[in-house]
């Protein structure tokens, strides 16, 4: 018993002194620092000339130094003093309070007092074509479908447009006015899932591709002011409505403020399930940079290594040759979901084989024997595509040459020579946000393309593996 009070007074003893030493006064001279910066709300919504006053709480309350600094990420947008949050125009910006290295802050978004319009100005708004600086976004929800994306977003500024579709995949364009606008008004670049098509044209970005759109989309509430004339919600701030569309019956909701379009929302049933169409457009503050390509030694060794792709198919093509033979298709690699198929003559010997791999990592490749009946023919450590595609050592020769291309900003691409196989090759590399989607060469008199396709990718095999 003595024993266990021995132990127990000891115990006590310790955490005691312990327990005494945290609550013991900082000695004379310390400077203790600010450990904490918490501001009163993290997020603002406000109209351009409203205001908000943060309170910014900096602790420990002994400090040596709690003073705050105020600061605003983007001033065209928000400014602050002394904690007070002012709105100059639409957009975003971060608002951050700060003692020395410790910092909170506030997300400040900035929107428009919607209104009712004039006849004139509701004309005027959908006048797209005549607003330099905008940004126009149309979101996709269809149930029946399966939707919900942003089917069109776009962006003009300062002579410069941008615009991504998804209406069929993903298509990237850019334009740029040309400096001799007696050639052709406008410098092109586009991008379909291969590599980058630098054109000139006529006509911008907007009217060749979302004017259409639009107008056949809008027209009925372009000139639909008498309809909606009418309908304006004070409380909601938006004009309600409904036309018909392809013999439908469609509920429209428009917001306008400052005399600009703000939104347009298209709403309806279609077999049963709801689907809708939003329009947003923001005024001001835009930036369209042109697209660059160019890449790091480590990136450009990351895209060549094609066997750590998940899912991608990779095609190898013979181009038409002088006596006018068509393009040939050399060899197909698919990988997708721990299954590969080979299909081709990517070394001199034919190939049909599909792989799949193991719980432990392996792969089991199956091929057809003379009968044409598919079997198990070997387990291996490697993939399909290391060891049976005969592109492997062109993609490993052109993953160490880094140093031997340089990049054409006028074609967004790169170009080069490697000796591979003792031969000197010439290169056109092609890279589209860091992976490569197309190699192009001359080899024997002949033109090759090595195509590269990511994600989508699906096997079937043609047998049970089971």
């Amino acid at each position: 018993m003595k024993k266990w009070m021995a132990i127990v007074a000891a115990a006590v003893l310790v955490f005691g002194c312990a327990g005494f030493a945290a609550c013991a006064p900082r000695q004379t001279g310390e400077r203790i620092g600010v450990q904490s910066v918490t501001l009163s709300q993290t997020q603002l919504s406000l109209a351009p000339g409203e205001s908000e006053t943060l309170t910014a709480t900096a602790l420990p309350k002994d400090a040596a130094d709690r003073t705050v600094t105020w600061s605003s990420s983007d001033e065209d947008v928000v400014t602050v003093s002394g904690g007070t949050v002012t709105a100059l125009a639409e957009g975003n910006a971060t608002v951050r309070a700060a003692c020395g290295s410790v910092f909170a802050e506030c997300a400040v978004t900035v929107t428009p007092a919607y209104g009712p319009v004039t006849a004139q100005e509701w004309t005027a708004a959908f006048d797209f074509a005549a607003i330099e600086n905008f940004s126009l976004t149309a979101h996709m929800v269809s149930e029946a479908d399966g939707l919900d994306l942003d089917l069109v977003e776009y962006t003009a500024a300062d002579g410069r447009e941008r615009l991504a579709l998804r209406t069929s995949g993903e298509m990237f364009a850019y334009t740029e006015k040309a400096e001799e606008p007696s050639d052709r008004a406008y410098v092109t670049y586009l991008q379909d899932g291969g590599p980058w098509i630098v054109g000139s044209a006529d006509t911008s970005a907007y009217e060749e591709y979302v004017s259409g759109v639009v107008s056949v989309v809008l027209a009925p509430v372009v000139t639909g002011y008498e309809l909606f004339a009418e309908s304006y919600d004070e409380a909601q701030g938006c004009y309600t409505g409904s036309i018909v569309m392809d013999g439908q019956a469609v509920d429209v909701v428009l917001r306008f403020a400052q005399g600009r379009l703000r939104s347009v929302g298209l709403y309806a049933e279609r077999e049963g399930h709801d689907m809708s169409y939003e329009f947003t457009f923001v005024y001001g503050g835009q930036s369209v940079e042109l697209p660059d390509e160019r890449v790091t030694q480590q990136a450009w060794t990351e895209a060549f290594d094609f066997d750590a792709c998940d899912n991608f198919q990779l095609t190898l093509i013979r181009g038409a040759t002088q006596e006018g033979a068509g393009d040939t298709q050399m060899f197909v690699c698919i990988a997708a979901d721990g299954r590969a198929y080979l299909n081709g003559n990517p070394k001199g010997t034919f190939v049909n084989a599909y792989a799949q791999k193991t719980a432990e990592g392996a792969w089991q490749v199956y091929e057809t024997d003379a009968s044409g009946t598919w079997g198990l023919t070997r387990t291996q450590a490697q993939s399909l595509y290391a060891s049976d595609s005969g592109v492997k050592p062109l993609a490993d020769g052109l993953a160490a040459a880094f140093a031997d291309f340089t990049y054409d900003e006028e074609d967004l691409s790169y170009r080069g020579e490697v000796t591979l196989g003792g031969t000197a090759l010439s290169f056109v590399v092609s890279i589209v946000g860091g992976r490569i989607v197309q190699v192009d060469w001359t080899q024997e008199g002949a033109p090759y393309s090595l195509r590269l396709d990511y994600g989508g990718q699906k096997i079937q095999f043609p047998f049970a593996t089971e």
